[in-house]
């Protein structure tokens, strides 16, 4: 039996459909299907697709080319381009091509992470590298003219939060005159990933920035009190959802910060005569060293930039004015770890499994409910695409039936480990659903095991479990034991189980018909009662 653990909510029974009959199209799951569609989605030059990249178009198209070879309608854009896109805008922050940090003679890969001042000003900065060891006051020259500081990154706490050495010193080197600081990050685990994911900028990766009004990035909305109620707008009539004030970018330093990796922060740190012994002390190896470099860097700003949602219709029958969102992320996101700022690795076992439920429903008898498969953009960036279908919803948000997500199904379906259901939409809001009730019965008829976790932190179904829709997620996070050190032939990546694979991708088929075709929408259950046992 593969064993599913599952983040469900509790509740009495199931759903009035008897869940031991298997629907029509059940088997007709293609795990060759599956395995073409992932290989187009994670081919070369699709490693970690960015919001609104070119990639990510490319992406884009291909869902649009299948949908509507399966018959499916255009739910996006109703002036013109694309019709299955729903487009919304971006800022994007990037650094000119001529962009450069040079150290004696050598000009460093552009694999360092620069947070700017929030400038587009040029920065043109020559003169000798000054080690500042942690920023202790004491080891800061009173002035920083014609010198480039160079200090190490550093983690601590403060009041039981997590705390870096960052910004107190970076201010009093502004007041000394510093125009720049290079941080060295020594160890992996020291790097500053979650305070870059958004912040950060490298010469190949922007960041962006997403200004609609009244978006509160997920990670804070679990400091907010209350829930929006549903609002109308879309298809089926009302306006659109409420609006509050824009969200808080982040707060730029006063210098731009220069975030070396952690192998050029050892090759610099040698470089300045400094060496880090077994039990991580500093060592001075060489007091007379003198070591000269560049700094040349640029910031731009596009505010006609943009992503897109992908959007599908199947048209129901009996209840055609009522839709069942079945949905994917298009970031392809599954966190391997490998990216200097943790961004995704390829993985787009979830939107191959979407396509491939669509295509069996399209193929099908026609639902009761009408059906909107989605594949959101911006997830991993903070759900801007999910934001924005839920402001400006294409199908009014009272009919909205349900929200079933597909999230990183193939980083389960991997033959060892577990997968993890989600079936909670995250932080502030705690409902369950009758939808993940139904697919934790469900599974069981597939032979499938799911364990049930109170919580989860995420997803693109978050903003619309906030204006209350029944939302669900099954989600893939396996349990996998760590390498052996001395074992290379261990993988900590392995390749997909396409036969676990297309087994979870017929629990989300399963789940996506009965929600479609029972007489009652899926519910919102409150915590659980019961029913996971």
């Amino acid at each position: 039996m593969l064993r599913l653990l599952a983040l469900l909510p509790l509740l009495p029974a199931l759903s009035a459909q008897d869940t031991n009959e298997r629907p029509p199209g059940l088997e007709q799951i293609d795990l060759a299907n599956l395995e073409a569609h992932v290989g187009f989605l994670e081919a070369d030059g699709r490693e970690a697709i960015d919001v609104g990249s070119e990639a990510q178009f490319e992406v884009a198209e291909y869902l649009a080319e299948q949908f509507a070879a399966m018959g499916l309608t255009p739910a996006g854009s109703k002036r013109g381009g694309q019709k299955f896109f729903q487009r919304y805008g971006l800022e994007r922050r990037y650094l000119i091509d001529k962009s450069a940090v040079t150290v004696g003679d050598e000009e460093l890969a552009p694999d360092y992470v620069v947070v700017t001042d929030g400038t587009t000003k040029a920065l043109n900065l020559s003169g000798d590298f000054i080690f500042c060891g942690t920023g202790d006051q004491s080891d800061l020259p009173k002035s920083f003219t014609g010198k480039i500081p160079v200090m190490i990154y550093k983690k601590g706490t403060q009041s039981g939060r997590s705390r870096s050495n960052t910004p107190q010193v970076v201010f009093e080197m502004k007041n000394r005159k510093a125009k720049a600081v290079v941080f060295l990050v020594l160890e992996e685990y020291d790097d500053p990933r979650e305070g870059l994911k958004t912040a950060g900028i490298m010469l190949h990766r922007p960041t962006l920035g997403y200004l609609a009004r009244g978006y509160v990035k997920p990670a804070a909305a679990s400091q907010r009190s209350g829930r929006a109620g549903r609002s109308g707008g879309g298809r089926g009539g009302g306006g659109r959802g409420g609006r509050g004030g824009r969200s808080r970018a982040p707060t730029p330093p006063p210098i731009p910060n220069i975030y070396l990796t952690p192998t050029q922060s050892m090759d610099l740190l040698g470089k300045l005569g400094w060496s880090v012994d077994e039990s991580g002390a500093l060592k001075v190896v060489d007091e007379k060293v003198r070591l000269k470099g560049k700094v040349r860097l640029q910031a731009k700003l596009d505010k006609r930039f943009s992503a897109v949602n992908v959007c599908a219709l199947l048209e129901g029958a009996d209840k055609s004015d009522e839709a069942l969102i079945i949905s994917a992320s298009l970031d392809l996101g599954a966190r391997r770890g490998s990216d200097p700022l943790d961004l995704p690795g390829p993985d787009g076992s979830s939107v191959a499994a979407l396509l491939e439920v669509a295509r069996v429903l399209a193929e099908g008898p026609t639902p009761m409910r009408s059906i909107l498969f989605v594949a959101f953009s911006g997830s991993e960036a903070g759900q801007f695409g999910a934001h924005h279908f839920t402001e400006e919803p294409i199908w009014a948000l009272p009919k909205i039936a349900g929200a079933l997500h597909l999230d990183q199904l193939g980083v389960a379906a991997t033959g060892a480990g577990s997968v993890r259901i989600g079936a909670t939409p995250g932080f502030s809001d705690r409902s369950f659903s009758s939808l993940g009730r139904d697919a934790h019965a469900l599974a069981k008829e597939l032979d499938l095991s799911v364990t049930v976790n109170s919580t989860w932190t995420g997803g693109d179904n978050y903003f619309l479990a906030q204006k209350d829709v029944a939302a669900a997620a099954l989600r893939g996070r396996p349990v996998i034991a760590k390498p052996d050190e001395e074992d290379e032939s261990q993988d900590e990546s392995p390749g997909y189980d396409f036969e676990q694979l297309a087994m979870i991708t017929r629990l989300a088929y399963w789940t996506g018909f009965q929600a479609a075709n029972s007489e009652s929408p899926p519910t919102r259950l409150g915590t659980r009662t019961g029913w996971d046992k």
